[in-house]
């Protein structure tokens, strides 16, 4: 029996690898503006990126953080993915979301358009009160637009999201103002985390709608959630739920509960992350978070998709990410990403 393999890779601000509005990589140095890591190598880094993704040898690849453009990301899997990839892409500024599908699939793949109703259930505005707010409310939708691929085998489909929730940024960033309890911006914190859950409230809709309408088999999320750092601290403390369960749905509707495609072994112990941050509300030490998640709907345990998820297959790809990493990957230039990517296997 066929399988697919699927990856999301966050590889971080890769608009700065390429000249500003053009489908063409710097030669040598990044001159981009901004914010984001600038390589003073960029040929060695879209190398790195693009060794981490033959080293995955996935059928789909998921990229958050890509190129504002299309044809810039075209241009990257011609000149160091052999052009084995088609890209399907969601441009949305300087961090886009994209897909890669390797050509030649045993399954049909194709994007659904920014016109679906998806998208406009997407972009309905959630009304909530934040943290010491009780009398204004405030209105957050989805920040950056997801790719949504359809992959269908005979006449049974499976949809699949790409995406990037909001950044966690937020006024605590110092040791002392945890430690001070800072008012302000521990709300201001807090407050960043409801913006997320607003964007989870969004794709809790679309998830709902898709399956109880019976316009989908089955349902794939996968992306960064940016569920940290200071997430079991917020939790612990303020009872806040995190991002992943607020994801996972409630039991009221099982047909679209979620569920995590990473085996039990993978999302416990010392290597269940994919990226390190300092973090305040422990001393300023940089910890290592599990951002990245891939979740499927329950058809696709059951085999009532065309898909059906191997549940002892997926895994955090350390050994992929470090193949092309130097040292500590401190400097710009000597990482891949600052992100790990994580996988998952399908039965087709």
């Amino acid at each position: 029996m066929a399988t697919l393999k699927i990856a999301t890779f966050n590889v971080e601000w890769m608009i700065n690898l390429f000249k500003p509005k053009k489908a063409e990589l710097w030669p040598k140095q990044s001159k981009s503006r901004g914010l984001g890591r600038k390589p003073k190598d960029v040929p060695l880094v879209c190398d790195r990126i693009a060794g981490v993704i033959k080293t995955l040898n996935a059928d789909i690849v998921g990229i958050e953080e890509g190129p504002p453009l299309k044809a810039q990301l075209e241009l990257f899997v011609r000149d160091y993915l052999k052009d084995d990839y088609l890209v399907y892409s969601m441009p949305d500024g300087s961090q886009s979301n994209h897909a890669l599908v390797r050509k030649g699939l045993p399954v049909k793949v194709c994007q659904v358009p920014e016109s679906h109703a998806i998208y406009r259930h997407l972009a309905r505005k959630v009304e909530y009160y934040t943290w010491g707010e009780v009398k204004k409310a405030r209105l957050d939708k989805f920040t950056r637009k997801p790719v949504v691929l359809d992959i269908r085998r005979g006449n049974r489909n499976v949809e699949l999201m790409v995406f990037h929730t909001k950044s966690k940024i937020a006024k605590l960033k110092r040791k002392k103002q945890w430690v001070a309890r800072d008012k302000p911006a521990i709300v201001d914190a807090l407050r960043s985390r409801q913006k997320l859950s607003a964007e989870m409230a969004a794709i809790r809709r679309y998830l709902t709608r898709a399956i109880y309408s019976h316009r989908a088999n089955g349902c794939i999320v996968m992306g960064d959630l940016n569920d940290g750092p200071n997430r079991d601290v917020f939790e612990e403390r303020f009872l806040i739920h995190n991002i992943v369960d607020e994801l996972r749905g409630g039991f009221h509707r099982e047909p679209a509960l979620m569920h995590h495609a990473l085996p039990q072994s993978q999302l416990t112990g010392k290597k269940a992350f994919t990226a390190t941050f300092s973090d305040p509300t422990r001393d300023g030490k940089r910890v290592k978070v599990l951002l990245d998640h891939i979740l499927v709907s329950g058809s696709l345990l059951t085999g009532d998709a065309p898909l059906r998820l191997v549940t002892n297959k997926g895994k955090i790809e350390h050994e992929a990410y470090e193949k092309h990493l130097k040292g500590t990957g401190r400097k710009a230039d000597d990482r891949p990403s600052d992100h790990r990517p994580i996988s998952a296997v399908f039965r087709v």
